[in-house]
C-alpha cells in the first residue's frame, strides 16, 4: 500500500504539472511562431535533436544505477546508495566534458541542417552552443535525478523545476513579444536551463545530508564494484540509441531533405503528441520504482499479477488520450495556429497508431528494466536501422509520410518482440495469452470509437460548430468522456487485469480516506 500511495503520489503531481505545462507551453508556441517565425522555430527543434544524440554518451548508466538502487533503497542501505551516487557523480563529470568536446567537433556539421533556410550560419553556431552548455549542465549538476526517481520522491523536482521553466517561458515571450530578438531567447535559455539543473544538486544537497559524505573509494575503485552496473549499462545504451532514433531522427531527415519550415509545421503536431508521450513516460518512470521494488521483494506470481494490472491499465489510459488526440486535434491546431498549419490526416492516423501500438510497449518495458533484462539491446539496434532506413527512403518518395512510416515499422517491432521476451524470461505463462488480451483490447477499443464516433462525434460537431475554444473543450470533454466511461465499462467485465487494478484503486481509495 505504500509503494501504490507513493507513485499515486509522483503521478498526481506529474498530472497536474503536465496540464499546466501543456497549457503554457501552447501559448508560448503560438507567441514564438507569431514573432521568430517558423524557420527559428524549427532551428530550435532539430537543434535538439541534435543534443539528444549528444545524450547518448551516457551510455545507458543513468537506468543501470537506477535499477542497481532499489535493492538498497529497499533495504535501506545507506552506504550502497551512498556509493552508487558517487559513481554517478564521477561518471557525469566525465560525460559533462565529453559532450562539450564532441559537441564542439560537431559543430562544422550545423550549418547543413540550415542550408534550406535564411537563418545565418553564424546565428545556427550560438544557438548550438547555448544548447550545449545547457546539455553540459545537466551532467555536472543534474546527477541526483536518479536517486529522486528511484526513490520515489520525483515529486520534488517536479514542483520546483516546472516553476522555474514557467518563469522562462514567460520572461521569453515578453522578449521576443517586444523585441523579436533571438538572441534575447537564447540568453534565458541557457540561464535558466543551467540555473534548473543545479537547483536539482541544491535539493539532493537538502533531502540527502548524510550522502554528501566522501566515497571511501575512488572512480576506478567504484567501477571495480560495481562492474555489474557496467555491463548492464552497455546494452541500455544501445535501447538508448534506439530509442533517440525513433524519438528525434524524424526532425533531423525532414531538416535535411525537406526544410526547417516543414520542422515547425510538423513539430505542432509532435510537441501535441510528445506532451503526452511525456506524461505517459513520466507517470510510468513514477511506476517503475515501485515495480523494481516489487520484483525485489515479492513472488513471481504476484509480479506477473501486477504486471497484468499495469498493462491493462497502461493501454486504458493511452487508447483513450488515442481516441481524443484522433478526433480533436485538427480542430485544435485550426483553433490554435490557423487553418494554413493543418497537416494532412493521414500525418494524424499515423501518429495515432504509433501512440496505439507504442501503448504495450512502456509497460514492457518497465518489467524488464525491474529484472534487469537487457540482453536483446540486438533488437533496439535491429529497430534503430529499420526506423532510420525506411524513414529516409520513404521520406524522399512520401515527404513527411515517409518519416511516420519508419518510425510505425520500429514501433511494430518491439510491439511483438518485448512481450516474447518478457514472458520467456520472467513469467510461466505462455506468450500467446498476451496476443489474445491485447488483440481483444484492440477490437473493444476500435468498436467503441467507431461507434461513438458516429453516433456522438460527428453530430455534436455539427450541433455545437466548434468555432472557438468554449464550443472545442464542450465537444472535447463530451466525447472523451462518454468513451473513457465506455471503454472503462467493457474492459472491467472482459479483462481481469483491468478489474483487479480497479479494485485496487478503490481500496486504496477507501484506506486512504479512513486515514483522514
Amino acid at each position: 500500500m505504500v509503494r501504490l500511495r507513493k507513485t499515486a503520489l509522483n503521478s498526481g503531481v506529474t498530472l497536474f504539472f503536465f496540464i499546466l505545462t501543456v497549457l503554457v507551453n501552447f501559448i508560448a508556441r503560438k507567441i514564438f511562431l507569431v514573432y521568430l517565425g517558423t524557420e527559428y522555430l524549427g532551428l530550435n527543434t532539430t537543434l535538439v535533436s541534435v543534443i539528444d544524440f549528444l545524450f547518448l554518451m551516457e551510455l545507458g548508466v543513468t537506468s543501470s544505477v537506477a535499477v542497481a538502487l532499489y535493492k538498497p533503497i529497499a533495504e535501506h542501505n545507506r552506504v550502497h546508495i551512498n556509493e552508487l551516487m558517487w559513481l554517478m557523480r564521477y561518471f557525469y563529470r566525465y560525460v559533462a566534458f565529453a559532450i562539450i568536446v564532441v559537441g564542439l567537433l560537431f559543430s562544422p556539421l550545423i550549418p547543413e541542417l540550415t542550408a534550406k533556410s535564411d537563418i545565418a550560419s553564424g546565428m545556427s553556431y550560438i544557438a548550438y552552443v547555448a544548447f550545449l552548455l545547457t546539455a553540459a549542465a545537466n551532467f555536472f549538476f543534474g546527477y541526483p535525478r536518479v536517486l529522486f526517481r528511484a526513490d520515489q520522491k520525483n515529486y520534488i523536482l517536479i514542483i520546483a523545476n516546472n516553476l522555474i521553466v514557467y518563469v522562462k517561458i514567460l520572461l521569453q515571450a515578453i522578449s521576443v513579444y517586444y523585441t523579436s530578438n533571438y538572441l534575447y531567447w537564447l540568453f534565458l535559455e541557457l540561464s535558466f536551463g543551467i540555473f534548473s539543473h543545479y537547483y536539482v544538486l541544491f535539493q539532493y544537497k537538502s533531502y540527502y545530508k548524510d550522502l554528501e559524505i566522501k566515497s571511501r573509494f575512488t572512480f576506478k575503485k567504484l567501477i571495480q564494484k560495481y562492474n555489474d552496473v557496467f555491463y548492464d549499462a552497455k546494452r541500455i545504451a544501445l535501447q538508448s540509441f534506439s530509442g533517440y532514433i525513433s524519438r528525434q531522427s524524424s526532425n533531423i531527415i525532414i531538416a535535411t531533405v525537406i526544410n526547417l519550415s516543414t520542422v515547425t509545421y510538423f513539430g505542432n503536431y509532435m510537441m501535441l503528441f510528445n506532451n503526452v508521450n511525456m506524461m505517459i513516460w513520466t507517470v510510468m518512470q513514477n511506476v517503475w520504482a515501485g515495480v523494481g521494488d516489487l520484483v525485489a521483494t515479492s513472488s513471481k506470481e504476484q509480479v506477473y499479477k501486477v504486471y497484468r494490472e499495469i498493462l491493462s491499465f497502461s493501454f486504458y489510459i493511452q487508447i483513450v488520450i488515442a481516441f481524443g488526440l484522433l478526433v480533436l486535434t485538427q480542430d485544435f491546431i485550426t483553433l490554435w495556429l490557423g487553418q494554413e498549419y493543418v497537416l494532412a490526416s493521414n500525418v494524424l492516423y499515423l501518429l495515432v497508431a504509433s501512440l496505439a501500438f507504442g501503448a504495450f510497449t512502456n509497460a514492457n518495458t518497465c518489467f524488464l528494466a525491474a529484472y534487469r533484462f537487457f540482453d536483446d539491446a540486438w533488437m533496439s539496434v535491429l529497430e534503430a536501422f529499420l526506423t532510420a532506413g525506411f524513414g529516409i527512403l520513404l521520406t524522399l518518395k512520401f515527404g513527411i509520410l515517409g518519416v511516420l512510416g519508419g518510425v510505425l515499422i520500429g514501433i511494430l517491432l518491439m510491439f511483438f518482440w518485448k512481450p516474447y521476451y518478457l514472458y520467456k524470461k520472467a513469467f510461466d505463462e505462455y506468450v500467446s495469452s498476451y496476443f489474445v488480451v491485447v488483440s481483444k483490447m484492440f477490437f473493444f477499443s476500435f468498436i467503441i470509437y467507431w461507434i461513438i464516433n458516429c453516433v456522438v462525434v460527428k453530430p455534436l460537431k455539427e450541433y455545437l460548430g466548434v468555432n472557438n475554444w468554449g464550443e472545442w473543450l464542450l465537444w472535447a470533454f463530451v466525447c472523451v468522456s462518454i468513451y473513457a466511461i465506455i471503454l472503462a465499462i467493457v474492459l472491467a467485465i472482459s479483462d481481469k487485469g483491468f478489474s483487479t487494478f480497479v479494485k485496487r484503486f478503490i481500496s486504496f481509495r477507501k484506506s486512504k480516506d479512513e486515514c483522514r
